[in-house]
């Protein structure tokens, strides 16, 4: 038996080349899976720092449209959020009033609730940092959440 040599000779580089033509697509995946977990990551918790501050708001009708309580807490559940780590209050109370020194805006108001009671409602809106450029992506984003929660008997 005869070991047949040089049958390769011709294919060689073929990983190189192939790696080469796959390393822009590897880097556009990685890019936006790390663009839509940061999304997915300022997602809960603008919503966990809104649920927070609702809490806080409706433990008492004097406290349902206390916007520095709702701020407070809003503030330190956001803090992990790179841009929002070293806020400082008074928030703004309209998204209109967003900048990138402060990117989140609470409004804290009393209304009546769903069942004709009455409620407090906070909305917490907050403005992401840019990430990287994509063509589907919108490079950033604005996020609004809404918690209306009822009132409590004091």
């Amino acid at each position: 038996m005869r070991k047949r040599i040089g049958t390769r000779i011709g294919e060689r580089g073929t990983a190189v080349v192939e790696i080469s033509l796959l390393i822009p697509w590897i880097f556009l995946l990685f890019a936006g899976v790390l663009d839509f977990g940061f999304y997915g990551y300022a997602l809960i918790a603008t919503q966990n720092a809104a649920r927070a501050a609702a809490l806080v708001t409706s433990a008492y009708p004097d406290a349902a449209a206390d916007d520095e309580a709702a701020c407070i807490f809003v503030l330190g559940e956001m803090a992990a959020l790179p841009n929002a780590k070293n806020l400082t209050r008074p928030c703004p109370t309209s998204g209109k009033q967003i900048t990138d020194t402060k990117p989140v805006a609470v409004d804290a108001s009393a209304v009546i609730g769903a069942d004709g009671e009455p409620a407090s409602r906070v909305t917490v809106v907050y403005r992401t940092i840019p990430l990287v450029p994509l063509p589907f992506m919108a490079g950033r984003m604005t996020i609004t959440r809404v918690v209306v929660m009822r009132i409590g008997e004091g």
